[in-house]
């Protein structure tokens, strides 16, 4: 675990970009840095992370057997509050990448629930995570079903055996295909960009719409995906997670966070194109 204190003030330029106009909340490609964290911060927290930072969407994760964190924060109206609404003044428009974590690599160990081995039997578990996502965000967050869902499948030991990969394949496949379901749905998956063997998803029946791959050796750029070939995932489809958990502090509040590059898909109520970030 990497902990960097990051002090910072409301100096920097804030968000400057090309931005659509404003319309309903929904899946719009966002091209901007962000952070993410396992707890939601507090509305205020989340206000001193924004004003006067280079900072555009947040990581939340929304549910799953697996999550690791409570999230006391994390209501319809915080999402209302952060996406559109102000705090102490400082008026907030932050895009949003919702993580679900449900069974995990079989291959791995020390997590409470798995992904089967039988090929039949993960495709039906990612169905049904896919579902209750979906249903987590549209029916208990109060949340447009038109968004990115991002299933997150942590790797430690980058050992995947072909048995495991197969079983990991299978149940995105059902995710994929679940999501989809729920027109205009886009459904994305988090894993380390090698360890979590990322490239294979391109070749399963139902592809995800979109990648999102933790690298901590390459730079912010989403188009530098170690172990992801050029020609997948092209058209504005790449999250990157360029940096694990450290603290950074932005008027006068700490965090402990993950840094992260957005060339993809996110909740919002606009597109932003900000090229001066390096996130290309």
């Amino acid at each position: 675990m990497l902990t960097v204190a990051i002090a910072a003030t409301a100096t920097v330029s804030l968000q400057i970009s090309t931005a659509d106009s404003a319309g309903a909340a929904g899946a719009y490609q966002l091209l901007g840095e962000g952070l993410d964290s396992c707890a939601a911060p507090t509305t205020t927290q989340m206000a001193n992370f924004w004003n006067g930072t280079p900072y555009y969407y947040w990581g939340i994760y929304i549910g799953g057997n697996q999550r690791s964190c409570s999230q006391p924060n994390l209501t319809a109206s915080w999402i209302k509050t952060v996406t559109t609404g102000s705090v102490n003044g400082v008026s907030m428009a932050w895009k949003l990448l919702p993580f679900w974590v449900g069974p995990q690599d079989p291959c791995e160990r020390g997590f409470g629930s798995y992904i089967s081995l039988n090929t039949a039997t993960a495709f039906g578990q990612g169905t049904d995570e896919a579902a209750s996502a979906y249903s987590e965000w549209v029916n208990t967050l109060g949340q447009s079903s038109d968004t990115p869902l991002d299933y997150d499948m942590e790797v430690s030991t980058g050992t995947i055996t072909s048995s495991c990969l197969a079983a990991i394949k299978s149940f995105i496949n059902g995710w994929v295909t679940q999501l989809h379901l729920y027109p205009p749905q886009k459904a994305g998956i988090y894993t380390s960009s090698c360890g979590g063997d990322l490239d294979q998803f391109a070749h399963i029946p139902n592809p995800p719409d979109f990648i999102d791959g933790a690298n901590y050796s390459s730079g912010k750029s989403t188009s530098d995906m170690p172990c992801v070939s050029a020609t997948h995932w092209t058209q504005q489809q790449r999250h990157k997670q360029y940096q694990g958990q450290h603290n950074e502090t932005w008027n006068g509040t700490t965090i402990s966070v993950d840094s992260r590059c957005a060339n993809s898909w996110v909740y919002a109520t606009y597109t932003v194109q900000n090229t001066t970030e390096g996130c290309r």
